[in-house]
């Protein structure tokens, strides 16, 4: 896709949340602000999430940041938020997390007025893509559960070869 068509398609979604219809679904997620990259929570959420969106089946897929579905506002989002360096960094941290990296995209977006971060995620072919590691939080922070599903995988093929 080229950068036109992820906006208009951008735009096409965010007119829809504003009209009240619900928008979020496999290929598309909305998230009011900025996941905090360099905190494992934040880090565990956005690959978890990324990853969803890089194994489902289908079109294209999109986290827009920086807008509140269920106050149907728009909050300012700006990537420095995540704490990162730079967008390749983006990158590197599925590569690092993931068995199988996915492509993923960064645009900073107008509109009406505000702006919205993008992240494209192409339609993949090296599905699946399995976190190496995924760790889950309570509410208060404590890692819950840790799985380590890439080993899980190689029992599961072992036992059906």
């Amino acid at each position: 896709m080229t950068e036109k068509e992820i906006f208009d398609r951008v735009k096409i979604i965010l007119n829809r949340a504003l009209a009240g219809l619900e928008i979020e679904n496999p290929k598309v997620e909305l998230k009011s602000q900025w996941y905090d990259l360099t905190s494992e929570q934040g880090l565990s959420e956005f690959i978890k999430d990324t990853s969803a969106i890089a194994n489902t089946v289908g079109l294209d897929g999109f986290l827009i940041i920086g807008y509140d579905e269920k106050g149907k506002i728009f909050k300012p989002a700006k990537f420095s938020d995540c704490k990162l360096r730079d967008t390749a960094d983006l990158v590197g941290l599925i590569a690092k997390r993931i068995n199988e990296a996915f492509n993923i995209s960064y645009y900073s977006m107008p509109y009406q007025g505000v702006v919205v971060d993008v992240l494209h995620i192409p339609s993949s072919l090296n599905k699946p893509h399995v976190v190496r590691l995924h760790k889950s939080f309570d509410k208060t922070g404590a890692v819950r559960k840790e799985e380590e599903l890439c080993r899980i995988i190689e029992i599961l093929a072992k036992e059906r070869a």
